[in-house]
């Protein structure tokens, strides 16, 4: 198997927005009921469903919904071993769960970390997951081998996301309450500089190359992009309202986008660096991912407890997946990569 994915929060409850940030019987109800394409891509997409404590997974190649699996008390963002048999999943109320969706358990086992935990990246080079802990202001290092925790590391006042530097010790922190995404060393544990972006930025990725960072500035309903060699911001993209979440397609030409407040997927050409289609999606998209073979991009709505799947050929919704309520993150499982994290 491979793996393809406070006082200064906005203004609905910092619960409901952190989890934006970033579920018995299943009929027709609570799965795909178009069958208008043909899904070819085996694999599964795992979806954290944040008032449902459990964690969804939907088959690629029948878009259909399968038996929740227990994830914790507030399961937000989540991120998937090399080989694709555990899900590790950050808690909001605290603490990352370890989950094996072929033996799943209730309660799953718990590493301890602060509350507020809302997004995790692993660094596969060090085997190491990075929780970022948005209400401590950190991000918190958990050793995937012993699943022991190492010493918080100061990320900001509320940092919402993190994207690692693969091949190098470097790892970039969007701050929500500075507008400012810094540049962390995660061997020395120290803030090494910082690049001024956008309002309220809550979602970072890095392009091809890791020369270029996207970040989703929800207080400015844009996309800053950022030159990291030249530490600057380059371009502002305008998408849609309450930018979220970001994905990026696997050739990095295109950069999906996930706007909450608007209900919308802005598709950007990122050598033009503009707004080619956008798409509507539901109530409150929350996270978002693209399949492998770039043809349907999976877009969680946590407002309408339900992913969208986009046909990304026609730029239109092929079918609506119900799932459990408070959908935020989600990721691909396809053979043995990483395709989708929120």
């Amino acid at each position: 198997m491979t793996v393809e994915s406070d006082t200064s929060l906005p203004r609905f409850p910092p619960r409901r927005f952190l989890a934006a940030l970033a579920a018995a019987s299943f009929g027709c109800a609570l799965a795909a009921c178009s069958a208008s394409a043909q899904w070819g891509e085996s694999g599964t997409a795992y979806v954290s469903d944040s008032t449902s404590f459990a964690i969804t997974p939907i088959h690629l190649d029948t878009n259909r919904a399968s038996r929740p699996i227990p994830a914790g008390s507030s399961p937000t963002g989540l991120a998937a071993s090399a080989d694709g048999t555990t899900l590790y999943v950050a808690n909001y109320s605290g603490g990352l769960a370890i989950v094996r969706p072929t033996r799943p358990v209730n309660p799953p086992p718990m590493v301890d970390t602060a509350s507020g935990s809302i997004r995790v990246a692993i660094d596969r080079s060090t085997k190491t997951a990075w929780v970022v802990d948005s209400v401590a202001g950190t991000l918190t290092p958990v050793n995937l081998v012993t699943d022991k925790t190492g010493p918080p590391i100061g990320a900001g006042d509320h940092p919402t996301s993190v994207a690692i530097d693969a091949g190098s010790s470097l790892a970039y922190v969007t701050d929500f309450g500075s507008a400012r995404l810094s540049r962390l060393d995660l061997g020395t544990g120290k803030i090494t500089g910082t690049i001024g972006v956008g309002f309220q930025p809550v979602d970072v990725i890095l392009g091809r190359g890791s020369r270029t960072a996207y970040v989703a500035d929800y207080g400015d309903d844009a996309v800053s992009v950022v030159s990291l060699s030249g530490r600057t911001r380059r371009r502002v993209v305008k998408v849609g309202t309450e930018p979220s979440s970001l994905a990026l397609s696997s050739t990095g030409r295109y950069l999906y986008v996930a706007n909450y407040a608007s209900g919308s997927l802005s598709v950007v050409d990122t050598r033009t660096r503009t707004v080619v289609h956008t798409i509507a999606v539901g109530r409150e998209p929350a996270g978002v991912a693209v399949s492998s073979d770039g043809r349907f991009a999976y877009v969680t709505d946590y407002g309408g407890n339900s992913v969208s799947v986009v046909d990304l050929s026609s730029f239109s919704i092929d079918s609506r997946i119900k799932v459990g309520r408070g959908p935020s993150g989600i990721v691909i499982v396809r053979n043995t990569r990483e395709d989708g994290v929120l």
